[in-house]
Order: structure tokens, then sequence, then C-alpha cells
């Protein structure tokens, strides 16, 4: 095994060695980053190479496969988690005042919310969403009509969010009255109140292989597709229009309104300083702008928008079917999640019944070493007595 240390000097990482350890990380780890700008990959793996001083690509290979930690912390580099309440104010303002009013409009009295949180990291984001529709309905109605997913590609993220419970230092973005209805002050920190969580739901999910959620009344995905390729943010676009209600609305990053496709009939700029977007062309439209390999059915004559009757019918059947294939997936992360929560929840218990025991047990201990000395205390109290009334 190597012993390497922290190097102060620029590890060596060529192009073709990066593809090389990409595909390691994708057929042996299981972590497929190729769709990742190879920029930003070059620089964050060259830092872990640093930070576990390789020098050479061979060198952080071998410490790959033999240290698996390695690979989860290249990961946690690699998907930059900077994350907050309310993170730019201005936006949050925007969709308090605009949009959610817009989207409860558009909807009957009763009918679901559906909110795609996409990239949520440890879930700031998602539950300030929540925070915003339930001051906008009410609790109850919030409970009974929103349902909000949290969907990320990283598990300890995940984990995080799942909890619900962020350091003071965490909350600092949550306006004092709010704090105080939507989170109970633990000595852990401060955690979603138990009674609101249903409504919001965390699961694994990754933007470019994973089946898109449907339905999705507004889709936030802020400072994600930045860091994918050009391809790669194209297929995650084609999956967000298809989730998107005919009215829906898709919220990206400050540095992200200028991605190609964006305003080639995928989506329309609703307002560029927040970056806010509405769904645009028809499925006929967006479609013939892909590569016949993105396209999620077989094409019709070489031309989508020449599709016969027979197309057509192929096109909703294989629709539906995502959406049922989605929903499976979708119930099927969150009751991963559930249990994942769960055992946390019993190994922590177990930990503090352990650690009880092994209290008691040393207050026995102690009691036994008192008693003990109090016994030969009064042995030898006897002892002098009997001594001195000889």
């Amino acid at each position: 095994m190597h012993n390497l240390s922290v190097s102060t000097t620029s590890p060596s990482l060529k192009a073709t060695n990066l593809e090389d350890l990409l595909n390691h990380l994708k057929h042996v780890q299981k972590a497929d980053l190729t769709s990742y700008k190879r920029s930003s990959l070059m620089r964050q793996i060259k830092k872990r190479m640093q930070h576990v001083g390789a020098q050479h690509y061979q060198e952080y290979l071998d410490h790959l496969t033999q240290q698996p930690d390695e690979v989860t912390h290249l990961l946690n580099a690699v998907f930059i988690n900077c994350t907050f309440f309310f993170r730019d104010r201005p936006i949050w303002d925007y969709l308090k005042s605009t949009i959610i009013p817009q989207i409860i409009a558009n909807k009957a009295p009763n009918e679901l919310i559906r909110i795609w949180s996409a990239g949520c990291a440890s879930g700031e984001e998602t539950y300030s969403l929540a925070i915003l529709l339930a001051e906008a309905l009410g609790v109850e109605q919030f409970q009974q009509r929103v349902q909000i997913y949290g969907t990320d590609i990283d598990a300890d993220a995940l984990w995080q969010a799942q909890r619900g419970c962020y350091f003071p230092y965490k909350v600092t973005g949550i306006p004092p009255e709010l704090l105080e209805r939507y989170f109970e002050c633990t000595a852990e920190g401060y955690r979603w109140r138990q009674e609101l969580y249903h409504s919001v739901t965390f699961h694994q999910h990754d933007l470019i292989q994973s089946p898109p959620l449907s339905h999705i009344d507004l889709l936030l995905c802020r400072n994600t597709l930045m860091y994918l390729i050009p391809q790669a943010q194209l297929q995650a676009l084609v999956r967000f229009h298809f989730s998107l209600q005919q009215q829906g609305f898709l919220l990206l990053g400050m540095p992200e309104g200028q991605i190609p496709y964006l305003r080639q009939s995928l989506f329309e700029s609703k307002n560029s300083k927040v970056r806010l977007f509405t769904k645009g062309s028809t499925i006929h439209d967006y479609y013939s702008l892909l590569p016949l390999s993105f396209c999620p059915i077989p094409a019709v004559n070489n031309a989508l928008t020449d599709m016969n009757e027979a197309g057509l019918k192929h096109l909703s059947d294989s629709t539906n079917a995502s959406q049922d294939y989605e929903q499976q997936h979708v119930q099927l992360e969150m009751l991963q999640l559930e249990v994942k929560r769960l055992q946390d929840q019993v190994r922590s218990l177990q930990d503090a019944l352990s650690v009880q025991i092994q209290q008691r047990h040393d207050i026995e201990q102690e009691l036994r070493a008192t008693q003990k000395e109090l016994e030969l205390m009064n042995q030898e109290i006897h002892r002098h007595l009997r001594a001195k009334s000889a």
C-alpha cells in the first residue's frame, strides 16, 4: 500500500489519463462522471491527488483501488454542495410574490402541486421551497396538496437532507418567526417539524441516467448544469421539458442563462434577471433538434414532425410507460432512503443504549468498590474497639 502524504507540488494528469480514470470510476467503482466538464474534473482530481500525495495518474489509481474511501472523497469534491437557506434572496422574493401565487392560481382548489428541487445537496433549497408554499397555502393545505421532491446524486448530502436537522449557523438565512414556525430547536440543532415531513421527500437521482419526474409545476436546478458538458446539458434540458406541466416554470442558476438550446424552442425566458423559464414548444419541435440517439422513442420516417398516427400512439404509450416507471422509481428510492434513515436511528439508539449500559456498569463497579471500602473501614473500626475494650 502506498504511504502517501500531502504534496505541495502540482500533480501530473494528462487528458488521456483523465479518460482512463473516468472509465475506471464508471466501470469498476460504479461512479459515472463522464457527463461533467473535463476542466472541472481535472481541477478537482488534481486537488485530490495533491491531498493524498499522488504525483502521477497511476499512483492515484492505485490509491483509489486500495482506499475505497477516496472514491467518496473525490465525489464529494466534484459534487460541490455549497448551499444555504433562501440563497440569493431577490430570487426567493420573486418566487414568493409572483411565481408561487401564479402556480396556485392555475390549480383547482384541491389539485396537487408538485415541486422538484434538482441537485438539492443537503436540502436547504428544498426546505426553503416548503416554507414558501406553506406560507402561501397555510400549513393544512400545504400538507394536503403539496409534494416537494429533492434529488441529488450525492448520497451523503441526501442523508443530511433526509434528517432535516441543521446547525444554528446554517439557518441564519431563515427569518426568526419562520424558523420558530417550521423547525424545532433540539440538542442536535434545528430540525424540520415532524408533522411536515411527508410533504418533502428526498431520493438519489442522476439528471442524465435516471428517469425524469413528471407533472412538475416548478423545477429548480440552480448551478448544476454549469458543470456538465454541452451534450449532457441538452439531455438534462430535454428531461426538464418532459417533466414540466404545460404551465410549469424552470429556474436555473445565474451562470446558466446562456446554455445552448434554452431559447431554441425548448424554453422561453420569462424573467432573464432571475433565470426563470417557461415550457416552450411541443414535443415534435424540440425532439427534431436532437440527435436520434438522444430520443427516448424511435424516429418515424426520420422526422418526428411527420409522425403518423401509429407513431403518435407509440409516443403516448412510451410517455405513459415512462411516467409509470418514474413513479415506481420515486417510490422505491423514497423507501430506500426511509429504510436508511430508520437504520441510522436504530444505530444511534443502540449507541446511546450501549453508552448508558457502560455508564451503569461503571457506576455499579464504583458502588461495589465503595461498599468494599466501607466494609474494610467497618472491620477496622471493630478491631480498634475490641482492642480498646480488651
